[in-house]
């Protein structure tokens, strides 16, 4: 039995919060051109909703550094809308105060990539190997091709994960780390332009850096409204490049 005791859940620079799927897939899956076919199927519904999520964890000589930036798009009848959350955090400076946190306009009305803000800028792709740029904030995060570990859909929606190396350069620092990744599609909803109650419920989530290498995912929540996509209590963990779903778990708060 995996047994994991968690006194508190904190979000630090270590421990990142969101959603997951719990469907493993091994490392030799396929990722090629996911995002857009996930979408593809979806992005003619007039309300629609798609996520790219990104938690990075790396070490340098000055110690360890966490970014983590969320990018949300939609569309809602006519109208298109995206929005970024994004926090960083270093090990000895604390939480630091990084430009672009909000909603923006979505004026090239896209949905299949992430949009440029005014904070940030994207080339490439996830499955490709995705660089982010933010020159008013001095950093620059390289992410390697993902290698996919999860692939989850309830028929409407769909989601999958996966974790790549990845170099932060951010003020005069170089620092190497990992990154694990999220991509969420969901038709018939945007939660951008509408109020959904019972979303999220007592949902608790780690995104982990384990070692220099290895990844480790858990979540636990308790909304029957979205356990159908990302179900309830579910996680994998990556060592060696192998993936892992984590079953039989017993998690204590």
């Amino acid at each position: 039995m995996f047994k994991l005791r968690l006194k508190r859940i904190v979000i630090c620079a270590y421990l990142w919060l969101w959603i997951a799927p719990s469907v493993n897939l091994g490392p030799e899956s396929s990722s090629a051109s996911l995002s857009p076919q996930l979408i593809g199927d979806f992005a003619t519904s007039s309300l629609v909703y798609v996520s790219d999520y990104f938690s990075f964890v790396g070490a340098d000589a000055q110690g360890h550094v966490a970014f983590a930036l969320d990018n949300n798009r939609g569309r809602d009848g006519d109208a298109y809308q995206a929005e970024h959350f994004v926090i960083l955090h270093d090990e000895k400076k604390g939480w630091i105060d990084v430009l672009g946190n909000g909603s923006y306009e979505n004026s090239k009305k896209v949905l299949k990539t992430i949009p440029d803000s005014p904070f940030f800028q994207f080339t490439s792709s996830p499955e490709t190997g995705l660089t982010i740029t933010s020159p008013r904030n001095r950093l620059t995060l390289k992410i390697a091709p993902f290698s996919q570990r999860t692939l989850r859909s309830d028929g409407k929606g769909a989601v999958w994960m996966g974790t790549a190396p990845a170099v932060l350069t951010w003020d005069a620092r170089t620092i190497t780390g990992r990154v694990i990744y999220e991509y969420l599609v969901m038709p018939d909803f945007n939660r951008l332009t509408r109020t959904y109650w019972g979303l999220w419920k007592e949902f608790q989530g780690l995104y982990l850096l384990a070692g220099q290498d290895n990844d480790v995912y858990l979540h636990t929540q308790q909304s029957d409204w979205i356990a159908p996509l990302i179900g309830t209590l579910v996680g994998f963990s990556v060592f060696k490049e192998q993936t892992h779903s984590l079953s039989d778990m017993q998690v204590e708060v």
